[in-house]
């Protein structure tokens, strides 16, 4: 509502103004509706034909793609502890072309930070005039030392570093991660798809100034996979067994040692160690050949370590019985070959005549009995039992190694059958080769009753212990959820399995090659090996435990045919408790030097001192009274 008396003839110079506009007015009216007609032309082609071309290079402005780089899944053993993980490092990038102060300078400010000579890093800098990665996997510390120094020309990209808190203790079962986060051995490498997790490009609205806004951020940066890899190895038996593989490889002067501890019943591994080993962390200083999980991948002769896998053979086939006795000699010719036992030359007259019952041959390692004693089998039908055990058979053992076409070999059924000595050196565990775990898991089928259990050492992937529901880790666990993880009990065909496709391998059904009889008989004198003052393993002995097992002294093959001249491999096998057994182990040691040539004083004593380890942790009381070994009675 205008003001009472207000027009624009009483402004100061107003009646100029208005009879001015008055007279523009229809030009004015014309100018102005037709810049309003264009603008509204121009509008509705804005909004309507380029609406999304314009919102599209909107958004291209305000919206920054941000790549969310994914760490991999850590590796826990299992008790939950880390064995693996990544944490935040840095890759620093030098563009020599952008620095502002001389490079002589940049060098010197570079050099305390990155622990580097300063010639060095000014050498590096000729390289190139940009793109020189001049440092790998920086810490957060000299990731922010470096940040602090305001230099141009320097540029730190994110790259997660592969952590291994236990360094050579678990190298030989874990591997390590490449410069490209690409597994390169052991599990690292055979789990690769299970461990690496897909990186993804995230959306971020930023300022003008580029800044990221707290908009329209996604839920999925809220939430990460918190899965890990757990094993079934104890961290605790581990390390403690690492140490003392270390001290018996300088003791024995070896070439290399590998311990493992299985439990017999579900073919879990507790503990495998290799020695010389390597810290994966720093895995550039290392030979390749310590990268190699020996005890999977390399094929040897077990020696009379088999002896009890051949006497069960022979019992489950009635060839023999407990009470037999059979003719010792100390010698004994095949196919003009002379076998002869440990101890007895070949110059020497033959000796007097033993009559020896099973367990007998097993306290004395008696080759001449072994093979007296496999005579009694047809050979094709102990080529078949090879066989059925899985000897020889082109697949590998266990999916957790990276392994070779087969775990075992065998000579083929015709030489084998044709031609007497092939048999007489199987019988002693010659003329056949297997890897290490092979010959664990055949002597689990000892002590579990007569089952093959597939040696394993993933449980799976499981989310973190803060994730699982109460009660998840004890008895409420769903049982058929239990056995895909292999350290519970393993399904069969008597608990009413028998469809088990979806489970992997070790948590199949499994299969029974010997009676309970027969293993029962066997481990009664696997016993007595130890037991014995004068047998073979009593250096495993234990006062108030009881302890079976058996030891091996193998020539080495060469690889031009024949033997290694002064080369042998020791070996133990060795089971805990004998009368309700829930542990097997090996220790296998490649060529000790000087007087510790036998398994008795070298795998023996080792196993000894690796079962005192597992009675530690597992706290288990004595099973007979503390008897000293020389207070045992003399036979």
């Amino acid at each position: 509502m205008p003001l009472p008396g207000f027009s624009p003839r009483n402004l100061p110079g107003g009646t100029l103004l208005f009879e001015g506009v008055s007279r523009l007015t229809p030009s004015i009216r014309l100018v102005l509706a037709g810049v309003f007609g264009v603008l509204a032309i121009r509008l509705l082609g804005l909004q309507g034909r380029k609406h999304l071309e314009l919102k599209l290079l909107a958004e291209a402005q305000q919206i920054s793609s941000l790549q969310a780089i994914q760490p991999r899944r850590p590796i826990l053993d299992t008790n939950q502890n880390i064995l693996a993980l990544d944490i935040p490092a840095n890759d620093l990038y030098v563009h020599p072309c952008l620095f502002r102060l001389p490079p002589e300078q940049v060098a010197t400010l570079l050099a305390p930070i990155l622990d580097l000579p300063d010639t060095y890093i000014l050498k590096r800098f000729q390289e190139s005039p940009t793109g020189i990665r001049l440092c790998d996997q920086l810490t957060t510390q000299q990731s922010l030392q470096i940040q602090r120094l305001w230099l141009d020309g320097l540029e730190l990209l994110h790259h997660p570093r592969r952590l291994y808190p236990h360094r050579g203790s678990m190298a030989n079962v874990l591997g390590y991660v490449d410069m490209e986060q690409q597994g390169q051995a052991g599990l690292e490498m055979t789990h690769q798809e299970d461990l690496a997790q897909e990186s993804y490009s995230l959306s971020c609205w930023t300022d003008g100034r580029g800044q990221f806004l707290g908009k329209h951020f996604t839920d999925s940066i809220l939430f990460q996979d918190e899965a890990s890899l757990q094993l079934t190895l104890d961290l605790n038996l581990q390390e403690s067994v690492a140490y003392q593989v270390e001290c018996a490889l300088q003791k024995f002067q070896a070439k290399r040692i590998s311990a493992i501890v299985l439990e017999a019943h579900t073919g879990a591994i507790r503990c495998m160690v290799s020695a010389p080993t390597y810290d994966p962390n720093h895995y550039q200083r290392f030979p390749v050949e310590r990268f190699r999980t020996w005890a999977t991948t390399d094929i040897l002769e077990p020696g009379s370590t088999f002896k009890p896998i051949n006497l069960a053979i022979a019992l489950e086939t009635e060839a023999i019985a407990t009470t037999d006795r059979i003719e010792d000699r100390g010698r004994i010719k095949i196919a003009g070959e002379d076998i002869l036992n440990v101890g007895v030359s070949p110059e020497a007259a033959p000796g007097p005549t033993h009559y020896l019952t099973p367990a007998e041959i097993l306290k004395r390692s008696s080759n001449v009995g072994m093979v007296q004693m496999m005579q009694r089998l047809p050979p094709s039908l102990y080529h078949d039992w090879f066989r059925r055990l899985g000897l020889g058979v082109p697949i590998g053992l266990t999916e957790d190694f990276p392994h070779p076409s087969v775990d075992s070999v065998i000579k083929p059924r015709d030489e084998f059958c044709n031609h007497p000595i092939e048999p007489a050196a199987a019988s002693f565990g010659q003329g056949l080769a297997m890897t290490p775990l092979k010959l664990l898991q055949l002597t689990a089928t000892l002590a579990n009753g007569g089952y093959l259990v597939i040696p394993h050492v993933t449980a799976g992937l499981l989310p973190t212990i803060d994730q699982k529901e109460p009660g998840s880790l004890a008895g409420s666990q769903d049982y058929s959820q239990a056995l895909y993880f292999g350290h519970l009990p393993i399904p069969s065909q008597e608990l009413g399995w028998t469809n088990c496709e979806a489970l992997p391998n070790h948590a199949r059904p499994r299969q029974r090659v010997f009676s309970p009889q027969t293993t029962r008989a066997v481990l009664n004198m696997l016993e007595e090996v130890v037991l014995d003052p004068q047998a073979t393993g009593s250096r495993c002995f234990l006062p108030g435990y009881g302890i079976g097992g058996k030891t091996g002294t193998a020539q080495k093959a060469s690889q031009k045919g024949g033997y290694q001249e002064g080369a042998v491999v020791t070996s133990f096998v060795g089971i805990y408790p004998i009368h309700a057994p829930k542990f097997v182990t090996l220790v296998m040691i490649d060529e000790p030097q000087g007087p510790y040539s036998f398994a008795s004083n070298t795998a023996a004593d080792l196993t000894q001192r690796i079962l005192a380890e597992i009675i530690h942790l597992t706290q288990a009381p004595p099973m007979y009274p503390r008897v000293n070994l020389l207070e045992r009675e003399e036979p």
